[in-house]
Order: structure tokens, then C-alpha cells, then sequence
């Protein structure tokens, strides 16, 4: 189990580094850290929740849509931010910070959830949120999968935030040209 999980984990780094070399920008490299994170712990699926410090938010994307929540809104991810640990719920509905509207929308159901925070450094502040649902085969996250998912995040998380400080030096400097043809 630990070098099937090992082997996720490399995969996941692996493309990663590829769409950050690549120059695929934010939404590649999110779409791609979406779709593997949640094998790495045995889960079911995942969410990258991004934060926007400015706005006291988090957001994700759901397609081609992106969910916008409030930092100051009661979650199990906006906890993870504030707090910078991670946090596992065996049991979800009986957590008062989640919040069931996703499953009755899309009849999914959450059962377990384990939820980490992504660094781009160290001892950086949090820049993201990983969130992993329903440990299969059944049962919950524990103490392995917590640690592994942490580790996984610390690797993952520089080149997340490299590309992020990237797209953002990118927009300003289109910001700024724009300004300037204006004036």
C-alpha cells in the first residue's frame, strides 16, 4: 500500500513540474493536482481550495465555474487556513463546520474528510487547501494518511505557489501596459 501510494505521489509531482514548465498557468496545474491529490490517501475525490487574502476568501473550480467561500463562513477548509493544520472528520454530518449543500446538490454523499494546507514555503503562510473525501474502500482518514498527505503538500506546494506568483508578476505587468496605453 505505502509504494502504491509513493508511486501516486511521484506521478503527481511529476505532472506538476511538467505543467509548470510547460507555462500551462493556474487552472492546468490546479486541474491536474485535482485529479491526483485524492489518490495519494486512498480518498474518492478531491478539491483544491485557493486563497484569495485579498478578498478574505478561498476558491476552487468546478469546471469551468469557480466557488467562491468566505474565509469568515464556518468550514472545515476555512479552519485549515486560519489554523495551518490539517484536520481529519471520520464522521462529517456531525461536524457543525460542514456544511451538507453540496451533497443535497449533487446527491453525493460525504462521509469522511481530510483536509491539509498547502505552503508554497516552509514557513510560509497557507496558499491552499487540499481537501480529500471518503476513504475507500470505506472507513475513515487517519493519523498515515494525514501525514502522508502533509508530506505530499510540502513537495507540491512551492511549485503551486511558483506558478501562482508567476500568473499573478504576469497580470500585473499586462495591467500595467494596459494603463499605460491608456494614458
Amino acid at each position: 500500500m505505502l509504494q502504491a501510494r509513493l508511486r501516486e505521489a511521484s506521478a503527481l509531482i511529476r505532472v506538476l513540474q511538467e505543467s509548470a514548465a510547460a507555462g500551462e498557468g493556474t487552472n492546468a496545474l490546479l486541474g491536474a493536482l485535482t485529479e491526483h491529490i485524492y489518490k495519494v490517501v486512498d480518498g474518492d475525490k478531491g478539491t483544491v481550495f485557493m486563497v484569495d487574502a485579498k478578498a478574505n476568501a478561498l476558491w476552487s473550480r468546478k469546471g469551468e465555474a469557480t466557488a467562491r467561500t468566505d474565509l469568515d463562513k464556518p468550514s472545515i477548509p476555512a479552519t485549515v487556513t486560519k489554523t495551518g493544520s490539517s484536520v481529519s472528520v471520520a464522521d462529517v454530518y456531525s461536524d457543525d463546520r460542514f456544511s451538507p449543500d453540496e451533497d443535497k446538490k449533487s446527491g453525493y454523499k460525504t462521509t469522511s474528510l481530510l483536509c491539509a494546507p498547502m505552503r508554497a514555503s516552509s514557513d510560509g503562510p497557507v496558499i491552499g487547501v487540499v481537501q480529500v473525501v471518503n476513504k475507500q474502500p470505506g472507513g475513515y482518514f487517519d493519523e498515515e494518511d494525514d501525514e502522508m498527505l502533509t508530506l505530499v503538500l510540502e513537495m507540491v506546494g512551492p511549485i503551486v505557489g511558483g506558478v501562482v506568483s508567476e500568473m499573478a508578476a504576469r497580470d500585473e505587468k499586462a495591467k500595467a501596459r494596459a494603463e499605460s496605453e491608456v494614458d
